[in-house]
């Protein structure tokens, strides 16, 4: 091929990347739905080889969207958060399985020695509204709130206030199924009008009901584990010794730590997962720990994707830059703009009977339909859910609005977050050139930007899923592997910016008076 056949191949005929905003998806020729409400449409989906969602939203593993409170809240919506890296993670992971159990395994204690003062405190620290009462191994009685709320004797010994053992309504479960502990604990809830019963055979006690706990489990929504509790990301990232090398044993010893405590599925999420040492420490992860869920990312096409599946992972996160708070094409001027990443990646996904996750550019329902409708098995949220009330910080005033700070992950304040976390520095000398010019590492993420204040995260939800079963009516599909086989039909256009204009709200009076 002559030089200027090459030339107008490679600047007239470049490959073409789409983002969400630069399609719109065409109706079916038919849809047999028969409502939005109808109750044969289906948002449950495999994120990975265990876990099953039941609607296709997961919280980002950045400190401003997850933490405890959104742990909570979004698997009992139907979806999952992911734990950030952060000194508070095996906490916040252990917080979430706490919070929802058929049977509490392993209830909180505290000594027959302690004081009203030392019951408040733990009560406090742990967020729980009762302890039970030992002497060595055996029961000898259970304090909640109630016995100790408003008292100022601190000094008070805590067998004068607590329910004593022989006062206490217990049921020996031994014998008995889950499903018949929890009946024949409702029937004493009813009859003794108790909030919490302990399982105790002779003396010994092996777990406790709790009335609350009961009441949780009649959310049909919720997604839990094999044992009730509600189901938990967590993150992970390449973990690095001073020299730089790759730390395989720190980051094997993390894993086990959030393995222990409960989490579900580990995501090794870092912002280039095209570095050989990712895939080393893939495959690391998955020799060490052969069963459990693993997610890896990120990467933007196909053979990023497969690279990452063959070397272990069951599920890829998707995405290099389409973020709010991203600044990696800015800086790195690499990405592909996330409908086409999608595209490229789906075919390595399916190929493999494994998973993607979309990781990023989700702003609007729309948004949310078209990953999935691309190929992805889910999303991941950011700057949708740092704005609610269960995202980590306050609510702040701006100007006439509420906001709440949001922080790119690749920020240099999380970059020196996590370097001190692993007892690491990147301080360099200003007074050395080469130091402060050559070897200087810029930051991919905003510092300090703030998102719109959203109030209730159920709300918030709420509107992207009834965007979500809105798009599966029109599509005429009651699933979502459904809705990814619309997109190989092609039902599909492109809108140009006359057509992105028309696709908003437009041409509309304002009058104030």
């Amino acid at each position: 091929m002559s030089f200027l056949k090459r030339f107008r191949k490679e600047f007239e005929e470049p490959p073409l990347a789409l983002t969400f905003d630069d399609i719109s998806l065409m109706p079916s020729d038919i849809s047999y739905s028969s409502s939005r409400r109808d109750e044969d449409i289906s948002l449950k989906t495999q994120i990975s080889k265990n876990i099953t969602l039941n609607i296709p939203l997961m919280g980002s593993y950045m400190p401003t969207v997850s933490g405890e409170k959104m742990g909570i809240t979004l698997p009992q919506l139907g979806g999952m958060a992911w734990m950030p890296r952060s000194p508070e993670q095996l906490r916040q992971v252990q917080g979430v399985k706490r919070h929802e159990n058929k049977i509490i395994e392993e209830p909180y204690k505290i000594s027959h020695t302690a004081t009203v003062g030392d019951v408040q405190q733990q009560l406090k620290v742990l967020g729980v509204g009762a302890l039970l009462v030992m002497e060595g191994s055996n029961l000898v009685g259970l304090v909640s709130t109630r016995d100790v709320d408003l008292r100022e004797d601190y000094n008070l010994p805590v067998t004068e206030v607590m329910t004593s053992r022989d006062m206490l309504v217990t049921l020996d479960p031994r014998g008995l199924s889950e499903d018949e502990i929890t009946r024949k604990a409702v029937e004493l809830f009813i009859e003794h009008r108790l909030e919490k019963i302990p399982l105790v055979s002779d003396d010994y006690v092996s777990g406790l009901v709790s009335k609350k706990d009961v009441k949780k489990m009649q959310n049909k929504l919720a997604v839990r584990d094999k044992d009730g509790h509600l189901i938990v990301g967590a993150s992970v990232g390449l973990s690095r010794k001073e020299n730089n090398d790759l730390d395989l044993d720190a980051l094997v010893e993390q894993t086990a730590k959030l393995l222990d405590v409960g989490a579900d599925i580990i995501g090794l999420a870092i912002a280039n997962a095209y570095l050989n040492d990712a895939i080393i420490a893939v495959e690391a992860l998955r020799k060490t720990f052969p069963d459990m869920d693993l997610a890896a990312g990120s990467v933007t096409e196909y053979e990023g994707t497969k690279r990452l599946f063959d070397a272990g992972a069951d599920t890829v996160l998707l995405g290099i830059g389409p973020g709010s708070i991203c600044e990696t094409r800015i800086v790195a001027g690499v990405g592909v703009p996330q409908f086409t990443a999608i595209r490229l990646a789906q075919k390595a996904a399916r190929e493999e009977g494994k998973f993607l996750i979309a990781d990023g550019g989700i702003s609007e329902p729309h948004h949310l339909n078209k990953a999935l409708f691309a190929g992805a098995s889910g999303v991941i949220l950011g700057n949708v859910l740092a704005g609610t009330d269960d995202s980590p910080g306050e609510k702040e005033r701006a100007g006439n609005t509420w906001v709440k700070i949001h922080r790119g992950l690749a920020s240099d304040t999380e970059k020196k977050n996590f370097d001190a976390m692993n007892n690491r520095s990147r301080e360099v000398d200003p007074n050395n050139l080469y130091e402060y010019v050559y070897k200087h590492v810029e930051a991919e993420g905003v510092e300090s930007g703030f998102t719109a204040y959203r109030g209730d995260t159920v709300n918030a939800v709420r509107r992207i899923i009834g965007g979500l079963r809105s798009c599966m009516t029109y599509m005429g599909v009651k699933d979502i592997p459904s809705l990814w086989k619309r997109c190989d039909e092609g039902k599909y256009v492109r809108v140009t910016p006359a057509g992105s204009r028309e696709s908003n709200p437009h041409d509309l009076l304002s009058f104030h008076t």
